[in-house]
């Protein structure tokens, strides 16, 4: 592929480490170059990993059923670049992750929402940044920080990509979102101002118009769901029950993409054991339904709200990963940890 092939010169470590410690955005072409090359590799991924759908692309189903080596379940980043600096550099069996991705050892799924800073640290930059927007972004300190540290983030999770594409996965958030559009599954974001609006419309200024729409198919083409051998995940808990062939047949279908990426269930979630009835019948004891999106306390590395396989790991405080290793049963107190 001609987008690829581009970057074959490319200093892997080096520009990975640039984008992790730069102080200003990701250049607009060598971030147009990597969108391409992405969204050309992820409508044709590995079928033993990603199934096709019905128009012959990839679907929505990550199958790591079959792995057996080590999978880092990785809840909501939120332009933090230093936590994928300690992804990358956590010691695993002696050696750090960044190795063994190299030798096909580990697999990281992240579970979406690689933008927008949350948590103490964002509150005030947002606030600041709102006013530039307001007054046309005729200063844009603070929106410039916000782009740098979320968009140098989600470059250097598509460079991964590129670099191992079987053992890297990014999932959809409600997040991914880089229109800010009301469709398919989508609504427009805003928490601490209007960050959803704000990013859009700036990434439109400082990226253009054909880089938005480059980026937003590359939002498209995320997949929504990850099913491993003892456990499955999404970005959030799932809001209602789907099979095999629904979630690789995932475009288009909103109302799934929103179950997978917006629900917060206000009573106990019964899909969550029917998927597991669904896709891992074999499995059925012994099991973790992992998801991001809701907050758990400052001061937990997970959350099971009702003591069963529904398992919450999003603490914008803290660096919290889940290492499961398929060759033995999940432990949550041993498993999951925080890495700051």
């Amino acid at each position: 592929m001609e987008e690829i092939k581009k970057l074959e010169s490319v200093d892997f470590n080096k520009k990975l480490m640039e984008l992790l410690n730069e102080t200003k955005p990701i250049e607009p072409h060598f971030f147009a170059d990597i969108v391409k090359a992405v969204n050309k590799l992820m409508i044709n991924e590995d079928e033993n990993i990603r199934p096709k759908d019905l128009n012959n692309l990839s679907g929505g189903l990550i199958d790591l059923s079959k792995v057996e080596h080590k999978v880092v379940i990785v809840p909501d980043l939120h332009a933090r670049r230093g936590f994928i600096k300690n992804i990358l550099k956590h010691i695993i069996d002696g050696k750090d992750i960044l190795s063994h991705l190299g030798d096909n050892s580990v697999t990281i799924i992240f579970l979406g929402d690689g933008v927008h800073s949350e948590g103490e640290r964002a509150l005030e930059r947002w606030r600041k940044a709102l006013v530039e927007y307001d007054d046309n972004y005729k200063e844009n300190h603070y929106i410039n920080e916000e782009l740098r540290d979320s968009f140098n983030l989600m470059a250097s999770t598509i460079l991964l990509k590129l670099r191992f594409s079987n053992n890297i996965h990014f999932l959809k958030g409600n997040h991914e979102n880089i229109k800010n559009e009301y469709n398919e599954g989508n609504y427009p974001f805003f928490k601490y101002v209007r960050e959803g609006e704000m990013i859009s419309e700036y990434f439109e200024e400082f990226y253009g118009r054909e880089l938005l729409d480059e980026y937003y198919l590359f939002e498209k083409n995320m997949a929504l769901f990850c099913v491993g051998k003892n456990f499955l995940c999404s970005h959030s808990e799932p809001g209602l029950t789907f099979n095999r062939k629904t979630v690789i047949n995932y475009r288009k279908n909103g109302n799934l993409i929103e179950s997978l990426t917006w629900y917060r269930s206000k009573h106990e979630n019964r899909h969550t054991k029917e998927i597991i009835n669904n896709f891992l019948q074999a499995h059925t004891e012994d099991v973790y339904y992992f998801a991001g999106h809701k907050h758990i306390d400052k001061d937990e590395f997970y959350k099971q709200p009702y003591n069963n396989e529904l398992v919450f790991i999003n603490n914008i405080e803290k660096e919290i990963v889940a290492i499961i290793d398929p060759t033995k049963d999940i432990l949550l107190n041993r498993d999951i940890i925080n890495l700051n």
